[in-house]
């Protein structure tokens, strides 16, 4: 039976940064905005909370029914990377079941006192997101093994998260939310690809057709780079608004070295690496234009 420590490593707690850093855009571009209409007093750090745990919550039960999905259909059992606790035996799938039942009933109750802070519609996209984080791998025919979890990462875990974290705390949407959600969502889709690369040859027997697989390693390289220059334009529309995140394009040549290794890279601990590092580098933007968006805003 696994212990807490491996249900932990399960969450897979080093691509989390997905979850985060949306809320955190989200807020400080919230807090901006209200400060602009000299409204600054009704930002609700509850609120501010509230969405953090919904976002974590529902990245954590992505994982756990993507663990317990792909465990029951074999697809894990010689899979690379961070563990999993069906495919390694370690958990009983009923009990990793339970965990993502946890994970989204968490993530419901706190999406439900958001909703009542600021819209009920945001239940409905809510419950939307839950489906689709369970009919990634879950069902008989999951939209992951299609290729189409890239543009799921991107809708919930990009404009979703960023542009319903601003809503709920201003109760309105604005073009710097939308490029932020962008911002957020290319950096979810750059880190699905990197651990889908990593795993193409495993899919393909498991006839798993991740985007990653159906462009083939080379194309999908390419794709994970492009995402980079989506960053960039994100970034320079969200400064036109809010000038001092021009400051967070000098963050880009701190990516150089993973796009480099992305290119060099043909073992699956590279590709691992590269995966952590992808994540971080979405941390490291996400929290440093968001505290340019801050400053902005005193």
């Amino acid at each position: 039976m696994a212990n807490i420590q491996e249900y932990i490593q399960g969450a897979r707690p080093k691509t989390l940064s997905a979850a985060i850093v949306p809320v955190a855009l989200g807020s400080t571009l919230g807090f901006w905005h209200l400060e602009k209409q000299l409204n600054q007093n009704s930002f609700s750090i509850a609120v501010m909370i509230a969405c953090l745990i919904v976002s974590l919550a529902l990245q954590i039960g992505v994982n756990y029914a993507n663990d317990y999905s792909d465990g029951i259909k074999g697809v894990d059992e010689n899979r690379l990377g961070p563990m999993r606790l069906v495919g390694s035996g370690k958990a009983k799938p009923r009990s990793v079941l339970l965990a993502m039942i946890i994970s989204f009933t968490i993530a419901s109750i706190s999406g439900i006192y958001v909703a009542s802070q600021s819209s009920w519609w945001l239940i409905a996209i809510g419950a939307m997101c839950i489906v689709l984080a369970w009919f990634y791998t879950g069902s008989k025919h999951p939209y992951g093994y299609y290729g189409f979890g890239e543009i799921a990462a991107f809708i919930c875990f990009g404009l979703v998260a960023t542009v319903g974290t601003f809503f709920a705390l201003t109760n309105e949407i604005s073009k710097e939310s939308i490029f932020a959600g962008v911002l957020t969502g290319v950096f979810s889709i750059a880190i699905l690809l990197a651990n889908n690369i990593r795993d193409i040859e495993n899919d393909s027997k498991s006839n798993k057709k991740t985007l990653a697989v159906r462009l083939g390693v080379n194309n999908a390289k390419l794709a994970f780079k492009m995402m980079f220059f989506f960053v960039a334009i994100s970034l320079v529309l969200l400064s036109l608004s809010i000038s001092l995140v021009w400051l967070a394009l000098a963050l880009l040549v701190l990516a150089l070295p993973v796009i480099n290794k992305m290119t060099r890279a043909n073992e699956a601990n590279q590709y691992i690496e590269i995966l952590v590092a992808t994540s971080k580098l979405n941390l490291v933007f996400g929290i440093t234009t968001s505290v340019l968006v801050l400053l902005s805003a005193l």
